[in-house]
């Protein structure tokens, strides 16, 4: 098996054994694969790629990407936008702000920036949030910001929106 060498953002070296086409095993941990999911060319034809780290057995990744390339030929799945929390909250201000209320689209602005913002980091991908760090985020603002309940369910039915 080919050897592959993938630095995190922390920069320390992972080794990985290619498995097969478009699938790697980690070296250090038996049961945890990396799988490449490619979305087709963009307009410059540069090629549009994800990865996703799949714990579990050879099968299991190969469900992931069998699931991916399925979902790709029915047009089910897209390529994930790598839009940051900041830029997004740019975009809308700019597209729909001027639209609404300004002042309404003020206070949601500085109400995101307060508490989803502080929580997430500026320079977090939206396409890297996931279930479990808004259900992580949701128990954040019950214990820490002493949110009730009902106030709790609506804030995150307005984040999964």
């Amino acid at each position: 098996m080919e050897k592959i060498e993938t630095k995190s953002e922390e920069e320390v070296v992972n080794t990985e054994e290619k498995v097969e086409k478009n699938i790697y095993r980690s070296t250090d941990e038996k049961n945890k694969y990396r799988v490449d999911l490619y979305f087709g060319r963009d307009n410059n034809n540069k090629i549009k790629k994800s990865s996703r780290v799949v714990y579990g057995t050879l099968t299991e990744a190969r469900k992931q990407l069998a699931l991916h390339e399925v979902g790709l030929a029915r047009g089910e799945v897209k390529a994930p936008v790598k839009i940051t929390i900041q830029q997004l909250i740019e975009d809308w201000n700019r597209l729909v702000g001027d639209l609404k209320n300004t002042e309404t689209t003020q206070t949601s602005t500085r109400n995101i920036q307060k508490h989803i913002i502080s929580y997430f980091g500026e320079h977090t991908r939206i396409d890297k949030i996931s279930v479990t760090n808004i259900r992580d985020y949701m128990a954040f603002l019950k214990t820490e910001k002493t949110l009730s309940h009902s106030l709790n369910h609506c804030k995150k039915q307005h984040i999964l929106v």
